[in-house]
């Protein structure tokens, strides 16, 4: 008799015990479905979003790049990463630093497609270049004669560069940025609102790159 009254003590002391810990734990695991955790239409409704934010991207739809030869007149269509491989090339010698030539790769991507989006050429191109004269873009043709024997350690680095920044884009105001650029000014750039109308960015400003201002340039 006293070893039962002592065994049903026990089980109460331990149902006591145990009790307000399940239902605790219970009213959690209530508060957290019903509070805080998103439903699946919400979660789907989330993820939509967010893919139709990334496929909106202007950046994602240039496939190719599109621009009027100035010396034929021809009309000439490039694959993206070849583009900026020949824009970089056009610009920049191919033994600068690896960080130079990836800033001029995402440059050049930026203001082709800001082109692309302000293009008002009948023939569908968004810009000139001349690849025979070695200004804007070369062609894999002129990098070809352009490097010689050194073309495929050349186009071997470029490609890499490219390739790392291929995906990156400057953007103003929702936008791909009119990123100018130009690959001599003998250290110097003027006013911007001196050259652009209107003027495309609140915070361009004259440049001397640290030299004197009697310091001779070429417009």
């Amino acid at each position: 008799m006293k070893r039962s009254f002592l065994l049903l003590c026990t089980v109460l002391l331990v149902l006591g015990c145990a009790l307000p810990c399940a239902a605790y734990r219970l009213a959690c695991m209530a508060l957290v479905v019903q509070g805080t955790a998103p439903s699946a239409a919400e979660a789907a409704s989330v993820t939509s979003e967010e893919s139709n934010r990334v496929a909106s991207s202007p950046a994602d739809t240039a496939d190719t790049v599109c621009f009027t030869d100035q010396s034929t007149g021809q009309t000439i269509t490039l694959p993206l990463r070849e583009y900026l491989i020949g824009a970089v090339a056009a610009e920049m010698p191919v033994s600068w630093p690896d960080e130079a030539l990836k800033a001029q790769a995402v440059a050049a991507h930026s203001y082709a497609l800001y082109r692309r989006d302000h293009s008002t050429g009948e023939n569908g191109a968004w810009f000139t270049a001349d690849p025979a004269r070695r200004q804007g873009c070369l062609t894999d043709a002129v990098l070809h004669s352009y490097w010689g024997t050194a073309y495929a350690a050349n186009s071997a680095r470029l490609s890499a560069l490219v390739d790392a920044v291929q995906t990156q884009v400057l953007y103003y105001e929702d936008a791909p940025a009119g990123t100018s650029y130009f690959a001599m000014s003998n250290g110097r750039t003027e006013a911007s609102e001196k050259v652009c109308t209107p003027r495309p960015f609140p915070l361009w400003v004259t440049s001397t790159a640290g030299r004197p201002a009697s310091t001779p340039w070429k417009r």
